[in-house]
């Protein structure tokens, strides 16, 4: 009896992860992801196409979290500062962006808004306003991070934030990289 209840149970187990293996060897090659590069060769992208001292702002996960990553665990382009707008309402992230980059803020500056939209959109302000008092190229990852009205140029995997159309960038027609992606080539 305990080793029909064995056998039972060996046959109940290979029943029901049968047909999960089976699944997984018939289709690894579309799961299989360890040659996909698609977030690490964005976030590579858009920091290529931020120039030394430069701000990128982000809004979307997408954009963000590579980033993040890119600059926290690989150490990627330091003199580069990343703002995620959504987050620009909240005391916390506010902190630690102008602990990380004290040269975001003016020094007296303070968040005079009611409301996270308001405030979200006063920060952005300022933060857009003090990078061209300090002459750092303004960056954007997404045009709908901005919420303000500006003028945005391409410039390969990012724009531009410009203060007229007349402005240019230094290389506009950098190649963007993204490997692993069979159906895809390098996009100029």
């Amino acid at each position: 009896s305990r080793r029909l209840l064995r056998m039972s149970s060996a046959i109940g187990v290979l029943a029901i992860f049968a047909p999960t293996v089976a699944s997984v060897y018939s289709r690894y090659s579309q799961i299989d992801h360890s040659n996909y590069f698609f977030a690490r060769d964005y976030a590579e992208n858009l920091l290529r196409a931020v120039p030394t001292g430069g701000v990128i702002l982000t809004r979307k996960d997408n954009e963000t979290f590579p980033l993040w990553y890119m600059k926290g665990a690989e150490g990627a382009r330091p003199d580069v500062t990343q703002v995620n707008t959504v987050l620009l309402s909240e005391t916390w992230y506010l902190d630690q962006l102008s602990r990380s980059d004290p040269r975001l803020f003016a020094a007296d500056f303070r968040v005079r808004a009611s409301g996270k939209d308001e405030a979200r959109k006063s920060v952005l302000n300022e933060v857009i306003d003090n990078a061209r008092r300090n002459g750092r190229p303004l960056y954007i990852a997404n045009p709908e991070a901005l919420v303000t009205n500006r003028v945005l140029i391409s410039a390969g995997a990012a724009y531009r934030v410009a203060e007229s159309t007349n402005e240019r960038i230094s290389d506009p027609s950098e190649k963007l990289r993204f490997r692993g992606i069979p159906e895809t080539r390098d996009a100029a």
